[in-house]
């Protein structure tokens, strides 16, 4: 139940995170736009040496845990390309495109568990897991303006 919890903590953290799209630039010199869509856990694996553990000074029975995952996150990017038309002198349309990225984050959690006992399962405790809010960019880098080709 810890695990799973604090994993359904970083899966939440992850799905409502604000997510931007960084670097994208097209292949043939034109403007590009890319927009955030789906965003999907697709792995964690604590940093066990970045793990810190202290006691509650006003409790005796509370812990706090700070945990760091490293997190791996599937990001769709819908991406539109524009070109510029001399002659209309005015920005064409080329298409649209969708790509997923695959995004590696770190992600900090803290855990307070209460009601800790001498030789008492993690079960037995009340575990409060908080993770802050977070602001991530997806660097897509090059698209192609066409590519069904």
């Amino acid at each position: 139940p810890l695990r799973s919890q604090l994993g359904d903590a970083i899966e939440e953290h992850v799905r409502y995170a604000s997510w931007s799209v960084g670097e994208i630039y097209s292949d043939i010199n034109g403007r590009v736009e890319g927009e955030v869509g789906d965003i999907s856990l697709t792995d964690h694996e604590l940093l066990v040496e970045e793990t810190s553990i202290w006691n509650d000074e006003d409790s005796a029975t509370t812990w706090l845990v700070e945990v760091t995952a490293l997190v791996k996150v599937d990001v769709a990017v819908s991406v539109t390309t524009y070109l510029w038309d001399s002659i209309d002198r005015d920005e064409v349309q080329l298409g649209s495109d969708a790509v997923t990225h695959e995004v590696e984050i770190e992600v900090s959690a803290f855990l307070t568990c209460s009601n800790f006992q001498a030789n008492s399962e993690p079960r037995d405790w009340e575990v409060e897991v908080e993770i802050a809010p977070g602001d991530y960019d997806v660097d897509v880098g090059e698209v192609q303006a066409f590519p069904w080709e």
